[in-house]
């Protein structure tokens, strides 16, 4: 039992290391030209969403549920943010970047109950 609780801690780590990697590289593409052109009040909401569920997986590392409760309620306030207010008018566009750091954060929370038991 002890193997698999590390297992799912890595799980959540990597896969939420990948994720933020990923936004992150997307967010300096996307974002610098952006601001560049003075089109930064739309990206203004999304950076600080993803900063902040970034920030919850960096503070998940060293307390799995605290961060792992900020990176679910980041990442549902993101997904409902990009999908109402039509940046793709897209559900499938909300629910993959909902999706991509709320499976890590239910893994965290995941090994914080098993940890406690």
């Amino acid at each position: 039992m002890q193997k698999n609780k590390v297992i799912i801690k890595w799980i959540a780590r990597i896969s939420g290391l990948l994720v933020s990697i990923f936004y992150t590289l997307f967010i300096i593409m996307e974002g610098i030209p952006d601001t560049m052109e003075k089109h930064f009040n739309a990206l203004y909401p999304i950076l600080t969403l993803m900063g902040i569920i970034i920030l919850g997986f960096l503070f998940a590392w060293f307390r799995e549920k605290e961060g792992g409760v900020i990176m679910i309620f980041g990442s549902i306030i993101l997904g409902l943010y990009v999908y109402y207010m039509g940046i793709q008018n897209n559900v499938l566009y909300a629910l993959l970047i909902t999706l991509s750091f709320l499976i890590p954060a239910l893994l965290f929370i995941y090994y914080h109950r098993l940890n406690i038991k």
